[in-house]
């Protein structure tokens, strides 16, 4: 589509090392060098509030034609996702990252232009230049020594949270991100913060405390500062913490978010702030579905006299994480089969003979006798 040479733009980048092997050998060859330009200039381009495409060509020394030309080039090869604003006559343009070399020449679609480009003689060349190569091992024998056991024996089970994946993706979470994005406005959350991060904890901390959009929309605008664009999480998630207005339950309470489980659970009276900070860990740290918190949660209270250890939920958390807990069903089942270990001791009952209102008969009393005998064999006795 033709884009408005004076329209205001607004680049969305990476903090990541850029690898350039791909960008130069295969992604170069793919949509011409001008366009690698361009990604380059962009990717470590900070713009200011007013920058536009004419300031951009300007910059680049190129004409607007060329441009949308190559801003098309990289769209096609995924370097570039482009976004319009049509109210506003805006452009966000959200960098990629390109592909390792080895993933580049291997892809089922970048591979196969690339191939068609070049010829095979070229690309086998490349492809064997950038191969991994294993180093043989045949005739070694393993001489290294194994990690000695004993040193993790005093390992506290609530530092387990540090190794559990910080991208591991959480389900069932109910905060309505699309409604914030599509009624939030721009001068309250930019384009700019709008990144995938950012969208991510505003999502994870709605469902953890139970807020409505509203009420997070206006918690925002105290949490972003519109000059230096810098938001605030922290800040975000201690504003939404004194949050007390009631949201509706589900159907199933324990779907619900977490806070307002527990609220639910102490027939309306308000979690404490510690309680809270201890439900968002098990979200947000822990990486807990919120119903699998929900279910933790309720046989702790169960457990300790309706009373919320910090130290007895993180180390079920800890466990439950280890175990990929990460449905109720789960959670409860795990339960149940907690409840229903064996007990230990005797199986055979020893009958009660002072009980009996009838004096024991010559067969009763002799299988006493044995009884007895028996025992008496056991402990080395008479």
């Amino acid at each position: 589509m033709e884009r408005n040479k004076n329209a205001i733009i607004h680049i969305e980048s990476f903090s990541n090392p850029l690898d350039t092997t791909s960008l130069f050998m295969v992604y170069q060859k793919l949509c011409s060098s001008s366009a690698i330009a361009l990604y380059g200039v962009m990717v470590h381009l900070s713009v200011p509030e007013h920058f536009t495409h004419a300031q951009l060509t300007e910059l680049l020394g190129t004409t607007h034609e060329k441009l949308l030309s190559d801003f098309e080039a990289l769209e096609q090869v995924s370097l570039l996702e482009s976004y319009h604003h049509p109210v506003d006559d805006s452009y966000l343009y959200v960098m990629k990252m390109p592909l390792k070399i080895t993933e580049a020449l291997n892809h089922p679609v970048l591979g196969r232009a690339y191939l068609k480009s070049v010829g095979e003689v070229h690309y086998d060349t490349i492809k064997q230049r950038y191969a991994s190569h294993k180093v043989v091992k045949s005739g070694y024998e393993s001489i290294s020594k194994p990690f000695e056991a004993h040193r993790l024996k005093d390992f506290d089970p609530q530092s387990e949270t540090h190794f559990i994946p910080e991208n591991s993706e959480l389900s069932g979470l109910r905060f309505n991100i699309l409604e914030l994005k599509q009624r939030c406005s721009d001068l309250v959350f930019p384009p700019q913060l709008r990144t995938a991060e950012n969208l991510k904890s505003i999502e994870e901390l709605g469902s953890v405390y139970g807020v409505t959009v509203a009420k997070m929309i206006q918690c925002l605008g105290d949490c972003i500062n519109i000059h230096t664009l810098t938001f605030d999480t922290d800040k975000l998630e201690g504003l939404i913490r004194k949050v007390k207005d009631p949201i509706p339950l589900p159907d199933d309470p324990y779907m619900s978010e977490p806070v307002v489980f527990l609220r639910w659970l102490q027939e309306g009276k308000e979690p404490t702030d510690t309680e809270k900070r201890l439900l968002s860990s098990l979200v947000i740290e822990q990486r807990l579905n919120p119903e699998v918190v929900n279910v933790l949660v309720k046989h702790a209270l169960d457990s300790s006299n309706q009373s919320l250890k910090k130290a007895y939920v993180e180390t079920i958390a800890a466990s439950w994480s280890r175990l990929k807990i990460t449905t109720k069903a789960q959670a409860l089942a795990h339960i149940q089969g907690i409840s229903k270990k064996p007990e230990k001791g005797r199986k055979e009952a020893i009958p009660d003979y002072k009980a009996e209102s009838e004096p024991m008969s010559n067969n009763e009393l002799d299988d006493l006798k044995a009884r007895l005998k028996k025992l008496g064999e056991k402990h080395g006795k008479d």
